[in-house]
């Protein structure tokens, strides 16, 4: 046996060990599902961030929204894995960050009210997340940046900046 055949084979065996190991973790995420929901709808979200002096166009592709606190959302960040996982530009970047942290939130949690959202900032076009959030029956906005694990909250006439980075968002993709 060559080396090269040898090596895939043990990839291949450590792959199955990981798949293994990552079914066993989404169990543990299921059995501790203690996450309240409340449904919003695409509506209430235009109206939250327009509130907010924010003017997206959308895609819409589902009719209802799954919605949390903003302490709850605080664990959903607390435990996200995605900022772990190393940017390589073109093929592991903002919009594949982004999308994969809106699904984790999903699958997870059952939340579905963290947009991938694409913009403008003053490095260029960028996809990063807005969070809303149910608090004391008032929608809130949160902006997270899934690639640093850093978030500001959305608020009217305030710059939305993380680190050296100005938001400018401009398309949600709600689903």
């Amino acid at each position: 046996m060559t080396k090269t055949l040898l090596q895939r084979k043990i990839n291949k065996i450590k792959r199955k060990i990981g798949s293994l190991y990552f079914l066993k973790g989404l169990k543990m995420f299921k059995d501790a599902g203690d996450i309240k929901t409340s449904v919003i709808n695409t509506n209430e979200i235009k109206q939250c961030l327009s509130d907010l002096g924010i003017s997206v166009t959308t895609s819409v592709y589902d009719r209802w929204f799954y919605v949390t606190t903003w302490d709850d959302w605080m664990d959903v960040i607390a435990n996200d894995i995605t900022h772990k996982i190393k940017y390589i530009k073109e093929k592991k970047d903002c919009d594949n960050f982004a999308f994969l942290f809106a699904s984790l939130a999903s699958m997870l949690y059952g939340l579905t009210t963290s947009p991938p959202t694409f913009g403008d900032t003053n490095l260029g076009r960028h996809y990063f997340n807005i969070i809303i959030t149910k608090d004391d029956d008032e929608l809130n906005a949160f902006l997270y940046e899934p690639i640093t694990g850093n978030w500001t909250r959305i608020e009217r006439g305030k710059k939305l900046i993380i680190g050296q980075m100005e938001y400018n968002p401009k398309h949600l993709h709600l689903f």
